[in-house]
């Protein structure tokens, strides 16, 4: 579920100590800095844990998300299906700030652990949900999300 709001998403990660994965690149760690200044400030605790790569992404998960609910990824995570890298439990809620795109559509679209924090400055063309998935359900009573597939050529979404 995209978000345009980054008070939305501090509001939320100031609530309870937060798991903080950071890409080691130059914009990462700039943002990590300013972030870090905010949540030392407002006396927010959280685990840092720099990443390099999609590996190290999942390891760090792994090891920390069991002590974390609240996850915030800094500069990476937006062009990955994060629900399927992660496998994240129910309650575990991602926040994703990354400067890379195009997002992953399962990211925009996922409504329950997911959400792509995007700049409401940013045009982002996304398309329509019925046409990128197809109802995978036999069962009329089913929720429309719970079974889902990509159709054959999926779009992303990408900044205008």
């Amino acid at each position: 579920m995209i978000i345009n709001s980054y008070l939305e998403m501090y509001k939320a990660i100031s609530q309870e100590r937060v798991l903080v994965l950071v890409n080691t690149s130059v914009d990462g760690v700039c943002a990590w800095r300013i972030l870090q200044s905010m949540l030392q400030v407002d006396d927010i605790q959280y685990t840092l844990v720099p990443i390099d790569g999609r590996s190290q992404l999942e390891q760090a998960f792994q090891t920390h998300s069991s002590q974390n609910a609240l996850v915030l990824l800094v500069d990476c995570g937006g062009n990955l299906n994060i629900v399927e890298t992660l496998e994240p439990v129910e309650d575990c809620m991602i926040y994703i700030v990354d400067s890379h795109t195009p997002y992953d559509l399962d990211n925009v679209y996922d409504g329950n652990n997911v959400r792509l924090v995007v700049p409401s400055s940013c045009d982002l063309e996304v398309p329509r949900y019925e046409d990128i998935y197809e109802d995978d359900s036999d069962d009329e009573n089913e929720e429309p999300n719970k079974k889902r597939r990509k159709k054959k050529k999926v779009p992303t979404a990408t900044l205008r």
